[in-house]
């Protein structure tokens, strides 16, 4: 037995484990920083670490961010905090209230947030809750959460967006999250500085219902400290008490505070669910698409990428309000002369539309589009595009290359349109389109016609569709190299003549066909770029050859993100210089400048090699950038020499052949990372399903294997039991039944020898002692072990018992033949006989009688035994008290029957016990 007990103690642990591991698929870590995510809160396809569902999303249950621009009005510093907010708060959350000396103010386009609502498809711009801070305190309360109901059992998430600036140093060095009675605090301190965007997360238990939160924040900087807004997430399936983090260090606990610090840089091993550690050690194709994901992140990194923050430059082309959306519209490209082409890269609009739906990426993009040139007057189909940019609408171009072709006239044509919301209108249009020859774009030298275009509504023109300027920021790659910021110049008034040159002087002469200037990108992108200039090629007597006087007498629309190239016929030049006629002054208060980042005479397409010198009459000497700082600690300058390094502010130059080629690269590998992503996401939750229910399977096993040993060890000790006794009973068979068998030979034989009444009478006693011996010593075998005593004849049993326990009565024994089989369960008879034996002796020592009657007879539903005698009786008063007749009672209670006994004094007494057919038993001599 204490092996089965230890074996019990060994299966509860195992189904505790069992119960555990089927319980652990929802775990999620409980709180720490992500810095990866950024604005895609609601996009699945990008990995949330922080994830409290499953689902990859922040923010199930809702949101409150501040300063949200969610149409083309512009945002404002110090505007009013319940204007401009995007709330959605859950149930559980009564109130959020800023702090009395906070304001909101625009986060200068810096972060998007994405598919905020479902009326809201389109993304809007997050910006700062800015909290002003009393001198020489670092550490200020910026919000008062009020809860209610948290649901139960482990309560809610909040999520908190810092780093949501385009400066440095206006997020918080930690966050810290307390209830107002202070007996629970959470606190994460040394939060790295980027510009990415950070997320801070913390667990609420549910035990803090109907209380309220303090979020406190620690700046950097002693002046002001910023957020961009709260996300709010629930259930969550892990006790927040159990901190689990993958982003930070062990905990640092003081008094009633658990802080933790952040450690983002040295996590280096990847930790796994479980479902997912199965998946790859079971699934060859998630091993092989984990190791494709893991292959596209590292192929991104190399690849450029796009400004996500409001666009900049020209708007693009845009159709006239169509009544059909099978309307097709034409774009003709045709040249002077026969060009060849073997690329055409299509970029989307992406544009504040006031009246829909703010900030939209992908706008209006056409659903067909047909690429055709004309070859020998007929058209030939390059590419047809039918549902593209629909999986991730991030305004990236489509890229399409053929076969290089001969051709004076290149056909896109479109259909298929967007419908406008709200309306019956549908439109199609582009924000740019490159046509190259090469790495060289041609579509600038062609001229363009259209059959539907909105010319001068907002920022649409057909013109703007080949001027070089996109939505997706500077063609370039990061990071940058070197601390050069390119060239500036500030002048005490603003220019009006083109009384400052720039020279860019090579040792021979050079074949150049464009020359590209990048504006600088300080505090606002573009706006010290040259408002009035013209660009010269010169020979080696600095004599002009060609220029470009397109922004002489006419100001250039400030160009933002965008790079101004200006086009000539191929010249053999040894000179290019830059004019300055009329300089920058964003506001009156400001002061005249121009700042360039890099200018680059360009051949077929291709930057010149970096050969040449640059050439200021002015001879400005290096400058360092104070107030700017780069987050790798390269110290920032401007000098005259960085405007020609072949490095713009933010990495290398690209010409916009490579640009685009990576963007759609980038493109396509989102794409696949989407696809992939959602295959994974699929994949584990079938692992994690079919694990569940082989964990289901495993309990029922592992619960009927117990069952089975427990019957099994049962039957084991049954079978001992049984051969114990079947070897006692054949010892008493072969020992004592001889014994008590040889005495009744003996006294039988006596008997019959002695003659002496006084001897004779003693040997009759000698004798039914021994008869009744050797039939109990029977019964007491056949009850105990079937197999060796022998099942006898119960009637005659019972005449033999009444004869030898009566034997100087006059008795009367009417026996049913039919109750012999009712009666021969082993169990039930030996109970019998007992009961019976009892009444017998009673009736011998008490009654006092001298006639009794006997009956057993069966009856339909029971076993009738009757005992009735004409003895001394007693009174109702002694029958009723319990220990009267009290063996009687027993024996007739273990037989499941029902006994009734009746007397009075000098009357004699009568028995009846009835044995109901349900509580016998079958014989089954086997057990």
């Amino acid at each position: 037995m204490n092996d089965l007990s230890h074996w019990r103690q060994q299966m509860h642990w195992l189904l505790a484990c069992m119960l555990l591991l089927l319980t652990c698929s929802s775990l999620r870590a409980v709180e720490g920083i992500d810095m990866t995510t950024g604005g895609h809160w609601r996009d699945p396809s990008v990995k949330k670490p922080w994830s409290v569902d499953g689902k990859n999303v922040y923010g199930t249950d809702g949101h409150y961010f501040f300063n949200v621009s969610t149409s083309s009005k512009k945002k404002s510093n110090n505007r009013p905090i319940e204007e401009n907010r995007l709330v959605s708060l859950p149930d559980y959350i009564t109130q959020v209230t800023p702090a009395a000396n906070s304001v909101t103010a625009s986060s200068n386009g810096y972060l998007k947030i994405d598919h905020p609502t479902e009326d809201l498809p389109a993304k809007v711009e997050s910006g700062l809750l800015i909290i002003k801070q009393p001198k020489d305190i670092r550490t200020v309360d910026a919000l008062q959460i009020k809860l209610g109901k948290l649901p139960q059992p482990y309560g809610i998430r909040i999520g908190i967006l810092i780093n949501n600036a385009d400066k440095l140093k206006l997020s918080p060095q930690a966050v810290s999250l307390r209830t107002s009675d202070g007996n629970w605090k959470r606190r994460i301190i040394d939060i790295p500085d980027s510009l990415k965007g950070t997320w801070v997360f913390f667990n609420v238990p549910a035990t803090h219902s109907g209380q309220s939160l303090i979020l406190s924040l620690s700046s950097r900087n002693e002046r002001i400290t910023t957020l961009g807004g709260l996300i709010f997430d629930a259930p969550i399936s892990e006790d927040p008490q159990m901190a689990l983090s993958v982003t930070t260090t062990t905990p640092i606990e003081t008094n009633a505070e658990v802080v933790w610090k952040a450690d983002i840089h040295n996590n280096k091993t990847e930790q796994l669910e479980w479902t997912e550690w199965l998946a790859q050690q079971l699934l060859r194709s998630y091993r092989q698409n984990k190791a494709r994901l893991q292959a596209i992140e590292a192929e991104l990194a190399t690849l450029p990428v796009t400004y996500g923050g409001e666009p900049t430059g020209s708007g693009g082309y845009l159709t006239s309000w169509q009544s059909s959306a099978f309307n097709r519209t034409r774009l003709m490209f045709k040249w002077q002369q026969p060009v060849e082409i073997d690329a055409v890269a299509l970029l989307p609009l992406r544009l504040y539309l006031g009246d829909e739906a703010g900030l939209t990426e992908n706008a209006y993009w056409p659903n067909d589009i047909e690429i055709r040139a004309s070859v020998d007057g007929e058209f030939v189909s390059l590419a047809h595009l039918v549902d593209s940019q629909q999986d991730i609408r991030h305004s990236l171009p489509e890229f399409v290359t053929f076969e290089p072709i001969q051709t004076q006239l290149l056909e896109i044509r479109f259909t298929n349109l967007p419908k406008r919301m709200g309306n019956n209108q549908y439109a199609g249009g582009f924000s740019e389109i490159f046509v190259f020859s090469g790495k060289a774009n041609i579509a600038p030298r062609a001229r363009l016609t259209t059959n539907s275009s909105r010319e001068g509504y907002r920022v649409f023109s057909r013109d703007y569709l080949t001027d070089e300027q996109t939505p997706l920021g500077l063609p370039e790659i990061g990071p940058r190299s070197s601390g050069g910021l390119g060239f500036t110049l500030v002048t005490r008034q603003r220019l009006h003549e083109p009384s400052q040159k720039l020279d860019l002087i090579y040792p021979e002469d050079q074949t150049i066909d464009a020359v590209r200037l990048d504006p600088a990108v300080i505090y606002k992108p573009g706006q010290a770029f040259p408002v009035r200039f013209t660009i010269e090629l010169l020979d080696a007597d600095e004599n002009p050859l060609v220029s470009d006087n397109s922004y002489r007498e006419i100001p250039l629309r400030n160009p933002g993100l965008n790079p101004y190239t200006a086009h000539f016929p191929a010249t053999s030049s040894r000179i290019v210089r830059l004019n300055f006629i009329e300089s920058s002054q964003p506001t009156e208060l400001s002061r005249p400048w121009i700042q360039l980042s890099e200018m680059t005479p360009l051949y077929q397409g291709s930057p010149l090699p970096l050969i040449g010198r640059v050439f200021n009459p002015q001879k400005s000497q290096p400058r360092i950038a104070r107030g700017l700082s780069d987050p790798s600690g390269i110290q920032l300058f401007w000098s005259d020499q960085s405007v020609y390094d072949g490095m713009t502010q933010s990495g290398k130059l690209l010409p916009h052949r490579e640009w685009l080629e990576g963007l759609n690269r980038r493109q396509r590998l989102l794409e696949e990372q989407k696809h992939l992503s959602t295959a994974q996401v699929a994949t584990l939750k079938e692992v994690r399903l079919l694990s569940q229910w082989i964990t289901l399977a495993l309990i029922v096993l592992l619960l009927s294997s117990a069952l089975y040993y427990t019957i099994h060890h049962r039957l084991q000790v049954r079978r001992e039991m049984r051969d114990t006794r079947e070897r006692i009973a054949s010892d008493l068979h072969d020992d004592v039944g001889s014994n008590l068998g040889t005495i009744n030979i003996h006294t039988e034989y006596l008997m019959d020898q002695i003659k002496d009444p006084a001897h004779t009478a003693r040997l009759k006693a000698i004798f039914k002692l021994a008869k009744e011996s050797s039939f109990g010593l029977r019964e007491v075998l056949h009850t105990t072990a079937p197999r060796i005593g022998r099942s006898q004849n119960l009637l005659p049993h019972l005449e033999e018992l009444t004869k030898l326990s009566l034997f100087d009565v006059q008795y009367s024994l009417q026996l049913d033949p039919a109750s012999n089989t009712a009666l021969s369960a082993p169990l039930l008879r030996k109970d019998f006989l007992l009961f019976y034996k009892e009444a017998l002796y009673n009736i011998q020592h008490h009654a006092a009688c001298s006639q009794v009657q006997i009956s057993l007879q069966q009856t339909p539903r029971t076993i009738e035994l009757t005992i009735s005698d004409n003895g001394v009786g007693m009174s109702q008063e002694k029958l009723a008290k319990k220990h009267t007749l009290r063996t009687l009672k027993l024996r007739a209670k273990g037989l499941k029957a029902e006994l009734q006994i009746q007397s009075e004094v000098n009357q004699g007494t009568h028995i009846r016990l009835s044995i109901p057919h349900t509580a016998m038993p079958q014989a089954d001599t086997n057990k």
